[in-house]
């Protein structure tokens, strides 16, 4: 075997430890992120379940944000985004009842930002896209934890409880 042979067969041998490497994080991320979502809902006394239904809830929660998340989002970015989304689902959820309670979340997540009208418009888009597309679900998201995935992929968690 002759010099170049050698560097491209350690080449190899390299990216291949890296993706065994990145395919084992993954499993031990998502544990991880498992057993902190467990932890934080013990400490708030939120009564969790495991997912034994025929969906994913994180499947779900990624679908109704999908307008919000761009491919340019860091790990900050996104968890943002999910805590928003996060609130507009809860909100939602409860609007039934209490509409008032409901207002008052929206204009306290709006005043957050500068650009009050803009944040309005968002809201209330993700309402009408809960209600049109996901009204039949009416579990309250308690708590998520995203972790990366390799380079530029990244897993959501989600702790849900059911409301009545």
């Amino acid at each position: 075997m002759g010099k170049a042979e050698n560097i491209k067969r350690a080449k190899k041998i390299k990216e291949a430890k890296k993706r065994r490497e990145l395919a084992t994080s993954g499993i031990i991320n998502v544990k991880n992120s498992y057993e902190k979502i467990m932890k934080r809902s013990e400490m708030n006394g939120i009564e969790i379940r495991l997912n034994q239904g025929k969906f994913k809830y994180s499947d779900i929660i990624e679908q109704f944000l999908q307008p919000m998340i761009s491919d340019d989002d860091d790990l900050a970015m996104l968890k943002s985004k999910y805590s928003l989304g996060a609130i507009i689902w809860n909100s939602v959820v409860f609007r039934h009842k209490d509409e008032l309670e409901f207002q008052n979340a929206r204009k306290k997540v709006c005043s957050l930002t500068p650009d009050i009208e803009r944040f309005e418009k968002i809201f209330d888009e993700m309402v009408k896209r809960k209600e049109k597309y996901f009204g039949k679900y009416k579990f309250m998201l308690a708590d998520f934890e995203i972790t990366p995935q390799g380079q530029s992929d990244f897993h959501l968690t989600v702790a849900v409880t059911e409301i009545d």
